[in-house]
């Protein structure tokens, strides 16, 4: 309770009463889409690995917010509502969420007491009468819960995709994945990859939300927290409006820009030690989501890139080889076994150019090499195994302008 207090806190200090939006910078701003890039829940230890999440409307205007979980390897599984009072904030817990409990919200029609969803002297609070069946919500079901398990730890769905899987298993009953956060207009069982999600405007273009999110390991008295990707959109910007362009989305609709939100960067600079140090990596897998059958790995696997580069102090380089990023979510040690790291040599920075070509995918249709990604590197200090630091990796470019670029040509 005391971290969910705390975190609430957070969120709101988050709030910017003016903020000047940059598409195609990966800017902290508030935003029309919030990219969760990782979350994990230990299955098994109640009192081992979560993540906690953070939810911000910086407007006077109530808002609503469709949640997607999306597995590790870029499927999504499973969505939930949750309707935001002006300047609200709301705070859930990814352990409570695979337990079957969702957060408790409702519009006006849903709470004419004003009872759960509370709103003050400056915050609209007003009906979706969309929301009727869906909030404040039921619980879920044993049968969907015992199914988002399996599939967030790599085992056969037995409802959503019958006898296949949808993510990777680490053989550790450990649930991973990514989440997606959108405005929308009205409560939805739709996800993103829904056919009409975006052209229907179930998907609004409100740039009103902020996040944070926290990897919470109390078994270890550990805790890493750190900010929600901004996807901001944009009805006016060419670079989100004409088909064809790299947008957030593309993936799912055919590039043709209906999402109108942008594209994140494709080439990173990481500052790092490759004693302590990891990268939490999220990547657009650019395949169309499908299940795939439980002793093989998704058709895109693993996604490559066009230049890893390891750096000493000293300007001395070393070139990955190791696929060591090739999922839509992972948390990887800057090591030489996990990420082709030099083993012997300090290292300096890194430099990651992760855009790659699938076969078969021509997303997106202007530069079929480009590949979104975001990277948010995450230290240990120095002589102690419970204080952890994360900072988002340097953007060298947009996805939606890659520049291809690499080290030594």
């Amino acid at each position: 309770m005391a971290a969910a207090l705390t975190f609430g806190l957070i969120g709101h200090l988050s709030l910017t009463s003016s903020a000047e939006a940059a598409i195609g910078t990966v800017d902290q701003v508030p935003a029309t889409t919030i990219l969760i890039p990782y979350f994990e829940v230990d299955l098994v230890n109640t009192n081992g690995r979560t993540t906690q999440v953070s939810l911000s409307n910086t407007s006077a205007t109530a808002t609503l917010h469709n949640v997607v979980l999306w597995s590790d390897a870029g499927v999504p599984v499973f969505n939930f509502n949750v309707y935001l009072t002006g300047y609200d904030t709301q705070v859930f817990d990814m352990r409570d969420i695979l337990n079957g409990t969702l957060p408790r919200t409702a519009s006006a029609g849903q709470d004419p007491s004003d009872t759960i969803s509370n709103h003050g002297n400056v915050s609209q609070d007003i009906n979706f009468a969309s929301c009727s069946s869906f909030l404040p919500p039921a619980g879920v079901s044993a049968a969907t819960v015992n199914d988002l398990r399996a599939m967030l730890t790599g085992l056969a769905s037995t409802v959503a995709y019958p006898g296949q899987c949808v993510g990777f298993n680490n053989g550790d009953n450990v649930a991973r994945g990514y989440l997606t956060i959108d405005t929308t207009t009205q409560c939805t069982t739709d996800t993103p990859a829904t056919p009409g999600y975006f052209s229907t405007s179930v998907a609004s273009l409100q740039n009103t939300q902020v996040a944070e999110y926290m990897l919470i390991d109390r078994s270890t008295n550990q805790m890493t927290i750190d900010n929600g990707v901004a996807v901001e959109g944009s009805t006016t910007d060419a670079s989100v409006n004409v088909s064809g362009q790299y947008t957030f989305y593309s993936r799912l609709i055919g590039s043709d820009a209906s999402d109108r939100r942008e594209a994140l960067a494709s080439t990173w600079g990481v500052q790092g030690d490759n004693h302590s140090g990891k990268v939490l990596v999220w990547r657009d897998v650019k395949a169309a989501p499908a299940a795939f059958a439980c002793n093989s790995t998704p058709s895109y696997a693993p996604l490559g890139q066009e230049q890893i580069v390891f750096l000493t102090p000293d300007s001395e380089p070393t070139i990955s080889t190791t696929p060591g990023v090739g999922r839509a979510t992972q948390v990887t040690p800057m090591t030489a076994a996990a990420l082709g790291a030099p083993a012997a040599a300090k290292q300096g920075w890194t430099f990651m150019n992760l855009n790659t070509t699938l076969g078969g995918v021509t997303v997106p249709t202007e530069d079929p090499a480009a590949a979104q990604s975001y990277i948010t590197v995450v230290r240990t200090l120095e002589d102690t195994s419970r204080a952890t630091t994360s900072s988002m990796a340097v953007q060298l470019d947009s996805a939606g302008d890659s520049s291809h670029f690499t080290l030594g040509n």
